[in-house]
């Protein structure tokens, strides 16, 4: 009992001091832990200006305009080439413009960066089969 008499008279002598002390160390605690936690993906650095891009791409190739699209997904592209999904939608739009050769270029980029995709596969299998059996088909 002598022990919290004794803590009680610290703290009312102390009062306001005591309380920002602790609260003060608390933070301190706080920015430390916070500072040596590693990076939500370590090893990844996250490129907004690409993904910026990207974005506005997306809602241009999903409004029909696809010129447009194409020049903002080369120039995520051009801030990111490790870029698979841009890859991918960049080689999309060309093959709703016909250009196989380019779909299949991009797509290929992007099964090269997503190895694990099964989506990505399966369109570069289907573009690839629907393409060389067309040309078999014309000779």
């Amino acid at each position: 009992m002598a022990a919290a008499d004794l803590l009680n008279l610290i703290m009312n002598i102390r009062g306001f001091y005591w309380h920002r002390i602790i609260v003060i160390f608390a933070f301190g605690v706080g920015i430390v832990l916070l500072s040596s936690l590693p990076e939500p993906f370590p090893g990844e650095k996250p490129n907004y200006e690409a993904e910026l891009y990207y974005g506005v791409a997306n809602s241009l190739k999903r409004r029909g305009w696809h010129g447009e699209a194409v020049v903002n997904f080369h120039q995520a592209l051009r801030l990111d080439h490790d870029y698979a999904e841009a890859h991918y939608n960049l080689g999309h739009i060309y093959y709703l413009q016909g250009k196989f050769d380019l779909t299949i270029a991009h797509w290929t980029e992007a099964v090269k960066l997503r190895p694990d995709s099964l989506i990505l596969r399966r369109d570069l299998a289907w573009i690839l089969e629907q393409t060389y059996t067309g040309e078999e088909s014309r000779r």
